[in-house]
């Protein structure tokens, strides 16, 4: 039996973007990430929000960091810092 091959049909995607602003929210004792960023291929830099958990974004993001952000189906799913 041949092992199927992946095909991705363009439902998953990471883009470089850059972080606007990063806004720590406490919700029930749980704290979570509001990340507003835009995406540096965007010559309009649409601002783009997200709300993450800590698992889900680098330890020092920050203002103006360069981070991949890791999508399916436009639904975040998580960033990670770029060099």
């Amino acid at each position: 039996m041949r092992r199927k091959e992946f095909v991705d049909y363009g439902m998953q995607n990471a883009n470089a973007a850059v972080v606007i602003e990063v806004i720590p929210v406490d919700i029930h004792e749980d704290r979570f990430y509001d990340v507003i960023f835009y995406y540096e291929t965007d010559p309009k830099k649409t601002p783009h929000t997200c709300r993450l958990g800590p698992e889900a974004v680098p330890l020092d993001i920050k203002q103006g960091m360069r981070v991949r952000v890791k999508a399916i189906l436009s639904t975040i799913l998580g960033l990670e810092s770029i060099g």
